[in-house]
């Protein structure tokens, strides 16, 4: 994984993909209420992985940088309750404030967050840099 990560150019990011781009509708005048408004649209690309045999996925959205010019691409890692782990069951009740259970990465299921860390690798030069390093002190 790690020679698929280094081998990775600046233009091969999700960052910097040109077919990944936020699309705006050009504003229109709209009167809600009494209120006189622009009114537009916003698009932001998705890109959703599913693994293979698991009710398990991966969601990319790329919007913009909250603090920065620029984009910025956001991983989430969806998956059933049900994988969780916890002293009590979980399932058709509200969680008790600070309660917590675990999703345990284990043999069956450690291709999974293999190709998690690949996935997030793609995102951009700085998530691929934070990768390598995670990486790095693994190896060590």
């Amino acid at each position: 994984m790690k020679s698929y990560l280094v081998g990775l150019n600046n233009h091969d990011f999700l960052d910097s993909n040109s077919e990944l781009t936020i699309e705006r509708s050009h504003p229109i005048e709209k009167n809600i209420l009494g209120i006189n408004y622009y009114f537009t649209q916003v698009k932001y690309p998705l890109l959703i992985h599913k693994f293979k045999q698991y009710e398990i996925l991966t969601e990319i959205i790329i919007k913009e940088k909250q603090y920065a010019v620029g984009v910025q691409p956001m991983l989430y890692f969806c998956f059933p309750i049900t994988v969780l782990k916890s002293s009590n069951t979980i399932i058709g009740r509200c969680a008790e404030t600070n309660e917590t259970a675990e999703f345990i990465i284990e043999k069956n299921n450690i291709q999974i967050f293999l190709k998690i860390l690949k996935i997030f690798g793609t995102l951009s030069f700085n998530h691929n840099s934070d990768i390598r390093t995670i990486i790095d002190r693994i190896l060590r």
